[in-house]
């Protein structure tokens, strides 16, 4: 799929709600309603939210010994 994201941040559509739904749905004819978007990735409540979660994985990383780039 590679990465999507980028064009609802410039452009406003809502291409993680669409996506989502489709996921959801699991068929290739999934229904979606562009009148009824749930999920926004512009949404700040959203972006906070993944900010947090990813701050709290990060928290938790462990290296692995012997990884091929060092930790200075």
């Amino acid at each position: 799929m590679g990465q999507f994201l980028f064009i609802e941040r410039g452009c406003g559509l809502p291409l993680l709600d669409a996506f989502s739904e489709f996921l959801l749905q699991g068929r290739v004819d999934f229904e979606w309603n562009q009148d009824a978007v749930r999920v926004r990735y512009t949404d700040s409540d959203f972006e906070a939210g993944a900010l947090t979660r990813f701050r709290e994985l990060q928290s938790r990383h462990r290296s692995v010994p012997g990884a091929l780039v060092s930790e200075e």
